[in-house]
């Protein structure tokens, strides 16, 4: 129940009785009447008055008062002692929200055909989910939008400004949007979550943060650890950028102990972080990407525009890590030598973890690092022994890693085109420390998502690249990755 429910049946329990019925004030009355007359024949009977004759009027009166107080404090008194039912909140259809005034950050671009599939888990069972709150249950072939009504209500575009989104397994998901009201554009953020696969949604209390003079709640990132625990990172932006586009310097940290029903401030985060772990760069630092490997470990990866081509003598600001749940933060080392771009690992569990660090200009390239300890240590890991350039990288648990690369003479230029060849599928079963090709490659190409629900039910992921590029398609597999079936996913309505 919430506090204006709880409330409301609070004063209903208090309210006064019903005031007494006519008929006893009349019986009062007329049992005051025949009183007075039988004192008077009393004293004419006993010719002598022993008491003050208005005494026995008096008392009656009182007497009167005393039945009428009685049964309104009676009454009261009933009712303090009655415990007060609690009944959860009554849920409302969904209402349009007002539209925000102009200038203020919106969605407004719908599915881009070809280009409407980015799977992000995969579950047991031939179930996954993808970007917008698409979910299949047949391995891929058929999805749908599953997201809830309240998500869109008020919107013109896909998603609400700043959204947010998140899926545990086959069941769980969360998906967030930034709400505005009719003069300004930011009012609130709501957190909607579903432990039923969609089914039904529970949408979170009103998330406030405290937004600057001169900002939006532009972006979000959101996850969860189990059913129950989350983080929420809302960071700000400059007015009238479109969203999505920083400069992001501003943010707040908020956690969830209750599935995310009510968020609190964990910390206030800016970019000056970095500022003090980099004696020279070029441009600005922004707040770029973060990530939890438990609820007090996490990392935030820095956002420049060094690295550019051609290489420019600047240094990359280190990847900060807070080990108190997000209150202090702490530079990292460079794990390699080289001035590198670290972004933020990749966890399976608390302890182990992987990490992709790229080096900057036209000949760059990438080093591969895990980590068994939490993040404390961590060590180089031999490359895939083929292919030039690594599109995913899947950890499944600590042990089975995927690996994606490019066939031989494959460009990732504007020249690239669709490649007849089977992509090579690399599989580890030690964590990284040996490669293994699985099977005669993946028969699709563009395969930037990798996904394994366990060490044999696996999915590629042919994203499509708009015009002239080719449609989306799922390469699944079933036996690790030795044999594929292609199939051509469709959007149900």
């Amino acid at each position: 129940m919430d506090d204006l429910s709880f409330r409301a049946e609070f004063h209903r329990a208090l309210d006064p009785i019903a005031p007494p019925a006519p008929w006893l004030a009349a019986a009062v009355r007329d049992g005051i009447r025949q009183r007075r007359l039988n004192v008077r024949r009393s004293s004419r009977d006993l010719r002598r008055v022993t008491r003050p004759a208005w005494v026995l009027p008096a008392v009656a009166v009182l007497l009167a008062i005393a039945v009428v107080l009685t049964l309104v404090v009676g009454g009261r008194l009933i009712h303090f002692n009655q415990s007060i039912p609690v009944r959860p909140p009554t849920v409302l259809p969904p209402r349009p929200a007002p539209a925000a005034p102009a200038g203020c950050p919106a969605w407004s671009n719908p599915r881009v055909p070809d280009q409407w599939l980015w799977p992000t888990e995969l579950a047991s069972g031939g179930v996954a989910w993808a970007q917008g709150g698409l979910r299949t249950s047949d391995g891929g072939t058929h999805w749908r939008d599953v997201s809830p009504a309240a998500l869109h209500a008020g919107n013109t575009g896909l998603y609400p400004p700043g959204y947010a989104e998140f899926y545990l397994d086959g069941s769980h998901a969360w998906q967030a949007g930034v709400y505005g009201t009719t003069t300004s554009c930011f009012d609130h953020i709501a957190v909607f979550g579903t432990s039923n696969g969609g089914k039904t949604w529970d949408q979170s209390s009103p998330v406030l943060v405290d937004v600057p003079t001169g900002y939006d709640v532009g972006r979000m990132q959101l996850g969860f650890f189990d059913g129950q625990s989350g983080w929420l990172w809302v960071l700000m932006e400059t007015k009238n950028l479109d969203p999505g586009f920083g400069p992001f310097t501003e943010s707040y940290l908020l956690s969830t102990s209750d599935a995310g029903l009510n968020w609190h401030v964990v910390s206030k985060i800016s970019a000056s972080i970095f500022q003090a772990h980099s004696s020279s760069y070029c441009g600005g630092v922004d707040l770029l990407q973060i990530a939890f490997s438990s609820p007090t470990v996490g990392w935030i990866a820095p956002g420049t525009n060094i690295g550019l081509s051609p290489p420019t003598p600047c240094e990359y600001p280190a990847t900060v890590v807070t080990r108190d749940g997000g209150i202090t933060w702490k530079s990292l080392s460079q794990p390699t030598s080289c001035n590198c771009w670290t972004g933020v690992p990749t966890f399976v569990d608390q302890v182990h973890g992987v990490w992709q660090i790229s080096s900057p200009g036209p000949n760059s390239s990438m080093s591969l690092m895990s980590t068994s300890d939490g993040g404390l240590s961590w060590r180089g890991l031999p490359p895939p022994p083929s292919g030039d350039f690594l599109l995913g990288l899947t950890p499944h648990d600590a042990n089975d890693l995927w690996a994606l690369t490019a066939p031989p003479g494959w460009s990732k230029g504007q020249q690239a085109s669709a490649s007849a060849a089977r992509w090579p599928l690399y599989h580890s079963s030690d964590g990284g420390k040996t490669w293994t090709l699985a099977g005669s490659g993946v028969p699709v190409s563009r395969g930037w998502i990798v996904l394994f629900a366990d060490a044999k039910h696996g999915m590629v992921v042919q994203v499509g690249g708009g015009i002239g590029n080719p449609p989306p398609l799922l390469a699944l597999t079933s036996d690790g990755g030795r044999t594929w079936k292609v199939v051509k996913p469709s959007l149900q309505t």
